[in-house]
């Protein structure tokens, strides 16, 4: 059963080759992709990414940065070892509310949505993982 979405929130899915970002407002989703987002191969250059999809995802939803900075937001990315770089990345992000991991969580959802199951991820970098 799907439950209907009541606040619109903001999806980040970084990886090694391409970063894909997305906002949902319950009625339709808007997109955009970008290059390489690992951030413990070059923290700035997935920070530049991030920032300059943030900047046509607001451009294409028609809103203002700063607008788009208030929606929640899940940042899954490539790369994430730890609290510190997680912390460095929080910091560096427009987001007011924000939660970020590594991009196992994105790969779930997106390959099996709310369903049971398991993948195995072979892109820039590889994992095995189920819900």
């Amino acid at each position: 059963m799907n439950e209907p979405l009541v606040s619109p929130v903001i999806a980040i899915d970084g990886g090694g080759t391409q970063c894909r970002l997305a906002l949902n407002d319950g009625k339709s989703i808007v997109a955009v992709e970008t290059g390489s987002a690992n951030v413990s191969t070059d923290f700035d250059g997935a920070l530049n990414e991030i920032s300059s999809g943030l900047g046509s995802l607001a451009e294409r939803a028609g809103l203002k940065l700063e607008s788009l900075s208030r929606i929640p937001a899940f940042v899954g990315l490539a790369g994430m070892t730890g609290e510190a770089v997680s912390e460095r990345l929080r910091t560096a992000l427009p987001f007011t509310h924000v939660r970020i991991e590594d991009d196992r969580a994105a790969a779930l959802r997106g390959a099996l949505g709310r369903a049971d199951g398991a993948i195995a991820h072979c892109g820039t970098g590889s994992f095995f993982a189920a819900q």
